[in-house]
């Protein structure tokens, strides 16, 4: 019963960013109108944010009694702070395959820099809970990253034609994280 209460949170949890989209009409010229068009959201996305909020905290209250005391509060918060970013996806996924325009790779790479915030954040209050040393190491991929996602920002500014392809530098995380390993080999 408990998994298919989390799967019903979890789906209505999802399912709330499918309120948050463009007319299928609308068609921006520039960027100055998808920028418009985005910012015109701003009412629906509160909604959205408030909506998200709310089930979590009953879900929260839901679980207190049972899984909460395996795992932190700020723990359990910054989890859901990730996953709200991770409902988000689709909409900036969408609105980058749509339209052509530097405020289209904006979200997107907006949305990517707080989904490996929150991951970071995660891994700090998971480390900190567990009495473990967070080393910024542990999360080098995600700081690859935030570093490809404001790359693609910077290109946007260019030629949004190539923004995207800024995230082929993410192909150097596995070599990152294959350092780290050997990094911390002990000595033979």
């Amino acid at each position: 019963m408990d998994s298919f209460v989390d799967g019903v949170f979890a789906f209505a949890m999802t399912l709330l960013v499918v309120n948050v989209e463009l007319p299928d009409d609308f068609k921006p010229r520039n960027a100055a109108e998808l920028a418009q068009g985005l910012f015109d959201l701003s009412d629906t996305f509160l909604a959205y944010v408030i909506t998200f909020v709310v089930l979590a905290g009953f879900w929260i209250w839901r679980v207190k009694g049972d899984d909460l005391p395996a795992a932190s509060r700020p723990f359990v918060w910054m989890v859901l702070a990730h996953l709200f970013f991770v409902t988000l996806m689709p909409f900036s996924m969408l609105v980058i395959g749509r339209y052509d325009f530097a405020p289209a790779i904006w979200t997107y790479s907006g949305n990517m820099i707080f989904l490996a915030l929150t991951a970071i954040g995660t891994g700090l209050v998971s480390a900190r809970d567990a009495g473990r040393r967070f080393s910024l190491s542990d999360v080098s991929g995600y700081l690859v990253l935030i570093a490809s996602a404001i790359l693609s920002i910077m290109i946007a500014q260019i030629n949004v034609d190539y923004a995207m392809l800024a995230y082929l530098v993410n192909l150097a995380s596995p070599v990152l994280a294959r350092r780290r390993v050997t990094d911390k080999a002990p000595p033979a």
